[in-house]
């Protein structure tokens, strides 16, 4: 998940395919030149097959919805950082909403996204304010990463979350968020950043991609 403070909806979505979001291998590969790319290439039946064996999606979280889930539901931590950078921790009631409307509420409540539209572009006070988030989450993620799987739950969208869960094998490898929606379990990875684009996102999937397919076995 792509939680960016410039306009990425665009760079998203050429990096998937269909309705569901699904991450499109040849189009991550022939976006970025990143040394991920070649080490994949090597194991070309595999590198094929990667997607839809882990069911990776990629979706765009807008910073409109990512800055009312930190201030509906930082905990003390969290808050005292927002403070430090000037934010507002008033809370926000349209947090739940924006949960259930943004690509990720969408896609975890098992609805298409159908066609992608340009979300409300940020204006000048969103862009700083969601510029703090983004220095918090350079050193403390994590903590952003725990309000949004509060916001999943308060939402509807998911029964309990954990963050930092391990994936279980003997390579050990942490998924940022853990969700469960009737018994189904459900691995988040979040890339928080000030500004990205189409390279440097199909850098992080493949890399994400790459660690979890050392991880299982899938790939050497």
């Amino acid at each position: 998940m792509v939680i960016a403070g410039n306009d990425v909806e665009g760079d998203v979505a050429a990096l998937t395919r269909g309705g569901f979001a699904y991450a499109d291998i040849d189009r991550l590969v022939n976006s970025t030149g990143a040394n991920i790319v070649q080490e994949l290439k090597k194991q070309p039946d595999d590198l094929g097959i990667l997607g839809t064996v882990l069911d990776v999606k990629i979706l765009h979280l807008d910073v409109f919805a990512a800055l009312a889930v930190a201030r509906q539901y930082a905990n003390d931590r969290l808050r005292e950082l927002m403070r430090n950078e000037g934010l507002s921790v008033s809370k926000d009631r349209q947090a739940d909403d924006r949960a259930r409307n943004s690509e990720l509420g969408l896609i975890v409540s098992g609805k298409s996204l159908g066609t992608r539209r340009r979300g409300k572009k940020a204006g000048g006070n969103t862009k700083t304010a969601f510029d703090g988030l983004a220095r918090i989450a350079r050193s403390d993620d994590g903590l952003l990463n725990r309000a949004i799987g509060k916001a999943l739950v308060a939402s509807g969208l998911v029964e309990s979350y954990e963050t930092e869960r391990p994936l279980g094998t003997t390579l050990r490898f942490d998924s940022d968020l853990y969700v469960v929606r009737n018994g189904e379990a459900i691995r988040i990875e979040v890339m928080w950043r000030s500004t990205t684009g189409r390279a440097e996102i199909a850098n992080y999937v493949l890399t994400k991609l790459g660690n979890y397919a050392k991880a299982i076995g899938l790939i050497q």
